[in-house]
C-alpha cells in the first residue's frame, strides 16, 4: 500500500508541475509580442527644423496699381473698383475679403517692392495687378518666382507663358484687331481703311497688327499717318488724309450751305488707336473740316 501511495503522490506532483509550466508559457509569449506603441505615434509628429511654415491669409487679396505717376488717376480708379466689388462697404453684412493695395509706381524697382510686400510680408492668397506691356513681364516673373497666383490686367502678348501662376484678364492686341477687322469686313462691309496713330509703342504695335489683319481679308490701307503725343492741332494730318482738300472746305465754311457739304475721301473707315480724350480732339477737327460719313474704329482705350 505504501508503495502505491508513493507512486500516486509522485504522479500528482508531476501533473501539478506540468500544469504550472503550461500556465506560465503564454504569459512570457504575450510580453514579447507587445509593440512599442508610444514610439510609432510620436515619430510622425516631429517637424523638420529646416522648413519654416508659411501662413497664407485666405481672406487677403493683393492689388498692385499705379497709384502715383503718369497713370495714377487710372490706378486709383481701378483700386476704387476693386474695393467696390469686394463689398467691404456693405453695412448689412461684412465682407470676408480684405483688399491690400500696393503702388507699382513708374520704375521696375517699385514694381518688385510691391510684389515682394504682398507676397512675402502680407502673404496674400492672390494678386490682381494692372500694368502696361513694358511692366507686365516684371510683375509676372516676380509672382511666378514666389508661386503666388497673379491675375494680370494687360494687353501684352504671351504673358501667360511666364508660368502656371500667371493669368491674363484682358484682350491682347491681336485679339482686338481680329475682332475689329472681322466686324468691319463682315458687318460694315468695309474694305478700304486709313490710319491716324500716335508715335508711341502702343500706336506702332496696333498699326502693325492692323496692317496684317487687313491684308489677311484682302483689304487695303489707303494711308497711315502719325502724330506726336503732345499734338493738339491735327490740321496737317487731316490735310494729308483728304489729299490736300481741306483748304476748299475752310474757304466755304462761312456759307450756310457748307455745313451740309461733306468732304469726299478715298477711304471708308478711319482707325485711331488712342485714348478717348485724344479721339475727341481729332473727331472735332474732322467735323470742322467737313470730313464726315466715315466710320471711326478704335481699340479698348475708347
Amino acid at each position: 500500500m505504501k508503495k502505491y501511495r508513493l507512486l500516486a503522490a509522485i504522479f500528482i506532483l508531476f501533473i501539478f508541475v506540468f500544469i504550472a509550466g503550461c500556465a506560465k508559457a503564454p504569459l512570457i509569449t504575450k510580453k514579447k509580442a507587445e509593440p512599442p506603441v508610444q514610439k510609432k505615434i510620436e515619430k510622425p509628429l516631429v517637424m523638420p527644423k529646416d522648413e519654416p511654415s508659411v501662413v497664407i491669409s485666405r481672406n487677403n487679396v493683393g492689388c498692385i496699381f499705379p497709384l502715383t505717376g503718369r497713370f495714377g488717376n487710372a490706378g486709383r480708379r481701378a483700386l476704387d473698383a476693386a474695393l467696390l466689388s469686394s463689398k467691404i462697404f456693405k453695412q448689412r453684412s461684412s465682407s470676408p475679403w480684405e483688399i491690400v493695395s500696393a503702388d507699382s509706381g513708374e520704375t521696375p524697382e517699385k514694381i518688385r517692392e510691391a510684389v515682394s510686400h504682398l507676397a512675402d510680408d502680407v502673404n496674400v492668397i492672390a494678386i490682381v495687378a494692372m500694368s502696361g506691356t513694358a511692366e507686365a513681364t516684371i510683375i509676372a516673373e516676380e509672382a511666378q518666382n514666389r508661386k503666388v497666383p497673379l491675375i494680370l490686367i494687360t494687353s501684352k502678348e504671351g504673358i501667360t507663358e511666364t508660368g502656371e501662376y500667371v493669368f491674363q484678364h484682358f484682350l491682347t492686341a491681336t485679339q482686338q484687331m481680329e475682332a475689329l477687322i472681322r466686324y468691319a469686313h463682315q458687318t460694315l462691309n468695309i474694305g478700304i481703311f486709313s490710319v491716324l496713330y500716335p508715335q508711341d509703342d502702343y500706336g506702332l504695335e496696333m498699326v502693325s497688327i492692323f496692317r496684317s489683319k487687313v491684308k489677311s481679308i484682302g483689304g487695303k490701307i489707303h494711308q497711315a499717318i502719325s502724330y506726336r503725343k503732345t499734338d493738339t492741332d491735327f490740321s496737317s494730318q487731316i490735310k494729308k488724309l483728304t489729299g490736300n482738300r481741306i483748304g476748299v472746305a475752310e474757304r466755304a465754311s462761312g456759307t450756310a450751305e457748307s455745313t451740309h457739304t461733306r468732304l469726299s475721301v478715298d477711304f471708308e473707315a478711319l482707325f485711331i488707336p488712342d485714348s478717348q480724350q485724344r479721339v475727341k480732339m481729332i473727331t472735332s477737327q474732322l467735323a470742322y473740316y467737313n470730313v464726315m460719313g466715315v466710320k471711326l474704329l478704335g481699340t479698348s482705350l475708347w
